[in-house]
């Protein structure tokens, strides 16, 4: 139940369901800390590359996306490992 509880607000933020232009600002900042909107976006950068839709379909370039995956990735790793190294 915590699974859906963190996972499905995340997953709705992300524009899998929805592009991610023309949204309201408070959403928009919303999207911005939410991780799975950048895998989704580069992904969408490979799918996309070279289409015409590429332009209204995707927000951020694919070194953008990686960068802030990847810098994610760290921080959330360095908490996990902290909680991990604490939880005694």
């Amino acid at each position: 139940m915590i699974m859906n509880f963190l996972i499905m607000p995340m997953f709705f933020l992300s524009g899998a369901l929805f592009p991610l232009k023309g949204v309201p600002a408070w959403m928009e900042a919303l999207m911005r800390m939410d991780p799975l909107t950048y895998g989704v976006d580069a992904i969408r950068n490979i799918f996309f590359a070279g289409s015409p839709a590429r332009d209204f379909m995707i927000q951020f370039s694919f070194i953008h996306d990686i960068t802030v995956i990847g810098i994610m990735g760290f921080i959330f790793i360095l908490l996990a490992t902290w909680a991990f190294n604490t939880a005694k």
